[in-house]
């Protein structure tokens, strides 16, 4: 078995390991790509095998997927009926599976909407709502995303709302409080934390919410092991992104 000490940057010029047939391993690190060598060193360092060798790989593996004759166009029919899927039961219009967990969701879902308000020349909108009832990630997220954590609607830019609450309430003035947000120019973040209890009953996109991601190892049973599962999808509506 030949194991390759690999330069990445070296590698977008010449033949790749993996056309060697007598390569199983490829190592190397990211320092070549500007990650620096603080805390004890690279950031990212990488460890590839061929087929043969992926089940021995510990951690998560991450790679192309393809079937057995070498095609990857199922999985992608795959991708795209679970979109479909999740905007029929949201209400949404639009998916991403980019994001790698729940929190991960949030802080993309809340640079949209950063990202939209700058584009309307709104950029002093940086108010986030957060009642005490939502989840609890969700000051994190907000801060990391540029805004403040305050209580009142001064500036507001938008509110994320656990629905039903962390308190299991589903709040009854939900659509009054999407509302009131939209008229003082703001945009209603949905944290879908406990978007298994609304299946059947009701849908973000009908009752208000403009963004949102959903928690799939609550609602869709994804393993939460490793930290965290491998997707927290994230819901736009389409009018929403283009306006």
């Amino acid at each position: 078995m030949i194991i390759a000490a690999t330069d990445p940057f070296a590698l977008t010029l010449i033949k790749q390991p993996g056309e060697y047939s007598a390569i199983k391993i490829a190592v190397g690190s990211t320092q070549r790509f500007g990650i620096p060598l603080n805390y004890g060193g690279p950031h990212a360092g990488f460890l590839a095998t061929d087929n043969s060798l992926t089940r021995l790989i510990p951690g998560r593996i991450v790679g192309v997927t393809k079937d057995q004759d070498d095609q990857s166009k199922g999985y992608i029919e795959m991708m795209n009926q679970l979109e479909n899927d999740l905007c029929e039961i949201t209400g949404y219009n639009a998916v991403s599976f980019q994001p790698n967990s729940g929190a991960q969701g949030e802080y993309a879902g809340l640079r949209v909407i950063k990202a939209h308000l700058e584009a309307k020349g709104q950029s002093h909108r940086n108010i986030c709502l957060i009642p005490i009832s939502a989840h609890g990630t969700n000051p994190a997220s907000a801060q990391m995303a540029g805004f403040k954590i305050d209580d009142h609607k001064d500036n507001l830019a938008c509110l994320m709302v656990t629905y039903p609450s962390t308190f299991g309430i589903f709040e009854e003035t939900i659509e009054e409080i999407c509302k009131s947000v939209h008229e003082n120019g703001g945009q209603i973040y949905l944290d879908g934390a406990n978007m298994n209890a609304q299946l059947g009953l009701c849908r973000p996109g009908d009752y208000g919410s403009d963004v949102g991601h959903l928690n799939l190892h609550k609602t869709f049973c994804i393993p939460h092991g490793g930290s965290g599962p491998g997707v927290g999808a994230l819901l736009v509506l389409v009018l929403f992104v283009y306006r």
